[in-house]
């Protein structure tokens, strides 16, 4: 996965206009969910390949 990031210097702002936040706020919140939601899935996976003695030993931790 790769990112690219764009900069504007001071004063070089033609065309830059300002959005629709609240389009951003639904976009940017449902990347999270659907990045939490396959981060879960991962964990549930590692959870399911434990042993006994390691999920026991999990749970115990998970109490602290």
């Amino acid at each position: 996965m790769s990112t690219s990031e764009s900069t504007i210097a001071s004063g070089d702002v033609k065309g830059v206009t300002a959005g629709d936040a609240g389009v951003c706020t639904r976009v940017c919140t449902s990347e999270a969910e659907a990045g939490d939601a396959g981060r879960l899935r991962a964990l549930a996976e590692a959870i399911r390949g434990l042993t006994t003695a390691e999920r026991e030993t999990l749970r115990e931790l998970l109490d602290e």
